[in-house]
């Protein structure tokens, strides 16, 4: 497997987490205000002090926005600017991708030995129960 089935399957466990999940495993969550399916959390690029960027999940994908300072980007890029790190510096995308694999519960290793399984989007619902005949 290659490096970019490694991000691959990091933004896609991200996304099937949900926005509002990464945000709160993020520690994003507070103060937030519910927005449809997403937050409106504090800003990661900026210091702000009410909730201006907007993360939520759009066609699949984890996006953040900032209404404020224009920053935003995907969920690497949000994880990135939590940390303190520059997504497109080739020396810190490493640990970016390590930090988001840990947040998602991506095994790097699985994902390049072709282990790993990606879980389902939903758990299957479970089979219905009948009264007896």
């Amino acid at each position: 497997m290659s490096d970019r089935a490694g991000l691959d399957a990091v933004k896609a466990a991200l996304a099937r987490m949900g926005a509002v999940e990464v945000c709160r495993r993020l520690n994003l969550d507070r103060p937030s205000v519910a927005t449809g399916g997403g937050l409106l959390v504090l800003c990661p690029w900026h210091g702000d002090g009410t909730p201006s960027c907007k993360v939520d999940t759009r066609s699949g994908a984890i996006v953040a926005f900032c209404h404020a300072c224009k920053a935003g980007g995907d969920a690497l890029d949000l994880v990135a600017a939590v940390h303190g790190l520059d997504p497109s510096s080739k020396a810190a995308f490493p640990e970016v991708l390590k930090l988001a694999a840990s947040l998602a519960g991506v095994d790097l290793g699985d994902v390049r030995s072709g282990a790993y399984v990606p879980p389902p989007a939903h758990p299957a619902p479970p089979p219905p129960t009948l009264p007896p005949a």
